[in-house]
């Protein structure tokens, strides 16, 4: 035949090649139409070809040769076996491997659709991969890349899937959008060519990840979708070569990632750095960003690259000035443990912490807390859990408003119902932020048998719970009598495990002072209470 064409439907080749007889052949296939090659095939020799951008060649057979006569609509590899690239490939439309082994070569392959890679493997030795489209491209791989280069004048480059890229990543033309997904340069790989136009957008929870060596240094071209935010790790002879990986959040919280935002005197971005092996870092984090986003009171003659840590925002002790002309710049040095990270001014938190303790003295937890400098600070609110993890508030403090001296607080923890408890300060401002202090463990050795204080105290009401902690099942003798000495009440009970709680009734007790007495008969463990009786 002299020419061919595939108008609808799909034509197979299963072994048997197509050839053209004479000259001027044309092979063309329309929108929607597939050409299936199977066997030891590869694409009909033809004088001219008439690919639609909309059309499918799908190779499956076994050892086959992807002919680059011409561009391609869709290309399709579906079937096992070496499937080896004649020169450099052009895909109008998408890339789809479900099966066998995609033999790159040395050359460009060039892809204006989606790259959708499921299974199979991909020999990329020498090979590099170009996303050129002119409207939004995805990228799913369960092989990597051996180059990866994007060119687009316009749309995103968005991950579908992780994506590792062995050895160059080069930021001609456009932007990467990692979505969900991480994106891996290998640790003999590099990014090229970015720029404030041309970078990664992390704004979701992929990250960006590149190997550091010990005293080197790597930048990570990140930002938002319209605002460039790069990031530079520089790690200090003797540290441990490691993954470091960035994303970014929109906004600073007060709590890190969560919580209350700051509204004023911070650039409104949140740098979340991590490194794959935590320990062995001795770092300097360097942060650029534009003047837009600087919110209302920010001071960039006197700034901080905060670092939060401990459930805090830790400052550091040093007042830095940004660097640069809109971009502006900040770095910061010693950094051996890696989190939130967020630009703000010397004054942006209401508190700066310096140190929480605390003590168990004589059945009572005593805790101590002492802040540098206050600003606009309303209060503390001491939290308590006896697991770690499930807080409630015991009790609140006033702070000092504003002050730039060392202040020291306290708080005694009555009636213990366990023997270990954990303690956090919550600082709340006159506005409502806050922030918290970092967490600690006080262990204490209880009675075998302890009471909680009355409450309420006096007692209005004909009955009141008292309530009894035990370690064990235990007998105990409990008394009421009034001030002369006179008994009132005495019984024997026998307490369980835990908290027991008892119904006790003053019915037809005269208003006056009483005194609760509770004895341990199993080892004479003495311990009183005064009650009110209205």
């Amino acid at each position: 035949m002299s020419s061919l064409f595939i108008d609808s439907g799909m034509l197979v080749t299963p072994a048997s090649a197509i050839q053209q007889i004479g000259a001027g052949g044309v092979l063309g296939i329309e929108d929607y139409a597939f050409l299936r090659i199977g066997g030891v095939l590869s694409l009909p020799v033809f004088d001219t070809y008439e690919i639609d951008t909309l059309s499918t060649v799908e190779y499956f057979g076994s050892t086959q040769s992807i002919a680059n006569d011409t561009a391609y609509g869709n290309l399709v590899i579906s079937a096992a076996g070496n499937k080896t690239a004649a020169g450099p490939l052009y895909i109008l439309n998408d890339y789809t491997q479900t099966a066998g082994n995609f033999i790159g070569g040395n050359y460009i392959h060039a892809i204006e659709g989606d790259w959708t890679m499921t299974g199979g493997t991909f020999n990329n030795s020498g090979s590099t991969v170009l996303f050129n489209g002119i409207n939004n491209q995805s990228v799913s791989s369960i092989g990597a890349f051996n180059n990866l280069t994007i060119n687009k004048a316009s749309g995103l480059l968005n991950l579908a899937s992780d994506i590792t890229s062995g050895n160059i990543t080069d930021m001609l033309l456009g932007k990467i959008n990692l979505g969900a997904y991480n994106y891996t340069v290998g640790a003999a790989g590099s990014i090229t060519n970015y720029n404030s136009s041309k970078y990664f957008i992390a704004t979701g929870n992929g990250t960006l990840i590149q190997q550091v060596i010990n005293g080197g240094n790597r930048l990570f071209p990140v930002g938002f979708t319209n605002d460039y935010l790069p990031a530079t790790v520089t790690l200090t002879a003797g540290s441990s070569t490691d993954n470091f990986n960035v994303r970014l959040l929109t906004s600073v919280y007060y709590d890190g990632v969560s919580g209350n935002l700051f509204t004023d005197e911070v650039v409104n971005a949140t740098w979340m750095m991590d490194e794959e092996v935590p320990g062995g870092s001795d770092a300097t984090i360097a942060v650029q960003w534009p003047a837009s986003l600087e919110l209302a009171s920010f001071d960039r003659t006197a700034c901080r690259l905060g670092h939060y840590l401990g459930g805090q925002w830790e400052l550091g002790t040093s007042d830095l000035a940004a660097s640069g002309t809109d971009p502006y710049n900040i770095s910061r040095s010693g950094i051996t443990s890696f989190s939130p990270f967020a630009v703000g001014s010397v004054e942006v938190l209401p508190v700066t912490w310096l140190d929480i303790s605390g003590v168990n003295i004589k059945e009572r937890n005593h805790i101590y807390w002492e802040t540098g400098k206050e600003r606009d600070n309303a209060y503390f609110a001491v939290e308590a859990s006896i697991n770690g993890t499930d807080f409630i508030e015991i009790g609140r403090v006033a702070g000092s408003g504003n002050t730039n001296a060392v202040t020291q607080y306290s708080y005694l923890h009555n009636n213990l119902v366990s023997e270990v408890y954990y303690y956090r300060i919550r600082q709340v401002d006159h506005y409502g932020r806050y922030s918290y202090s970092k967490v600690i463990k006080i262990t204490a050795k209880l009675p075998a048998v302890s009471f909680l204080r009355v409450y309420p105290n006096p007692v209005k009401e004909k009955s009141f719970p008292w309530k009894l902690r035990a370690d064990k099942t235990t007998g105990v003798i409990m008394t009421v009598s009034d001030i002369t000495g006179r008994t009132m009440v005495s019984k024997e009970l026998v307490l369980s495990t835990g908290m027991n709680k008892i119904d006790f009734n003053m019915t037809g007790f005269p208003s006056g002072i009483y005194i609760l007495a509770m004895k341990n008969t199993g080892n004479n463990s003495y311990q009183t209470e005064s009650v009110i009786k209205q």
